[in-house]
């Protein structure tokens, strides 16, 4: 679940909006968090977390309605940075693409105003 403009980490989109930046959040989490331990389990693969799936819903204000921009792959992470961020690839990005909200939401995040939301696309 993200917010493009708002709250309290700059979410970004990069590569042209293919792939996101997104953040745990919570108080100082690590990768011994049970939610950071089950998402680099899913990137490595593992048997365990076969079946789970990243989904990004991803909304352009925090009062608006969320957009389903679909399921993601695991790209980076970086526990440094404060919230401990993932990078996903959005894996339907081709049809995205061509969709009113996604567009829609990808302007409104350009023109949202405020740095993070300049960040994005």
């Amino acid at each position: 679940w993200v917010n493009a403009v708002g709250g309290s980490f700059e979410n970004t989109f990069r590569n042209g909006g293919s792939q996101v930046s997104w953040y745990v959040g919570g108080q100082k989490p690590s990768e011994k968090s049970p939610i950071v331990k089950r998402l680099l389990s899913k990137a490595r693969g593992e048997a365990e977390q076969k079946k789970t799936k990243i989904i990004l819903f991803v909304r352009p204000r925090a009062t608006e309605p969320y957009v389903v921009c679909g399921p993601c792959a695991y790209v980076a992470h970086n526990a440094r940075k404060k919230g401990f961020e993932f990078t996903w690839k959005l894996q339907e990005f081709a049809s995205l693409k061509n969709c009113a909200d996604f567009n829609q939401l990808m302007d409104v995040a350009k023109r949202g105003g405020s740095s993070a939301a300049a960040k994005w696309a």
